[in-house]
């Protein structure tokens, strides 16, 4: 079996996977803050929404024990309960204020990284030949998480599985490869 030199494509394109798994890792990551993000603010609004009806009981509770206490003509003073949980709830709506606007700007930077990372990902696609791209697509849409992994002494490094020496070679060609074990996408550890 002749053995060929990798040629500057063979290197283009490992680097171009190695750029995807280090993008899809990101985007893995991203998502995850996302989905933290809008749990947040799910839960803020719910409780946002529960603090603004206690606030709007409080002040009606408050205008009606107003109301009695100018009714009532046998001199007994009754306390004034709904001024300090008024204040309370009022305290809280601001404390869920912050928190809302808080958790948007990190919505929106979240979204705005994301942006980014599937342009770099688009570039990163468009310098790997058809037959690669569509094996990269195919096992991200399979949900094989990483999609794509590098051989590192002879293993894969997503799932440490051990990689025949032709598989090896062929990673480093042209060739589209998958691990025996996990089933990612196997690029070569690109040279230094």
């Amino acid at each position: 079996m002749e053995h060929a030199t990798p040629d500057r494509s063979s290197e283009d394109r490992a680097q171009a996977l190695t750029a995807l798994a280090e993008i899809d890792s990101h985007l893995r990551e991203g998502e995850c803050a996302w989905k933290a993000v809008v749990r947040k603010l799910d839960a803020s609004r719910r409780e946002l929404a529960v603090a603004a009806v206690q606030v709007q009981m409080t002040r009606s509770l408050a205008g009606r024990q107003s109301r009695r206490k100018d009714d009532e003509s046998d001199g007994r003073h009754r306390p004034d309960f709904g001024l300090a949980e008024e204040a309370h709830y009022t305290g809280l709506l601001q404390e869920f204020e912050v928190e809302l606007t808080d958790a948007e700007a990190r919505r929106v930077a979240l979204h705005g990284e994301t942006e980014r990372l599937r342009q770099r990902k688009q570039a990163a696609l468009r310098q790997l030949s058809a037959p690669v791209r569509s094996a990269y697509e195919a096992a991200l849409h399979e949900g094989r998480v990483p999609a794509i992994t590098v051989v590192v002494d002879g293993a894969c490094r997503a799932c440490a599985s051990r990689v025949p020496p032709a598989v090896v070679e062929a990673s480093g060609r042209e060739a589209v490869v998958m691990c025996g074990g996990c089933g990612a996408l196997l690029c070569p550890t690109p040279a230094g």
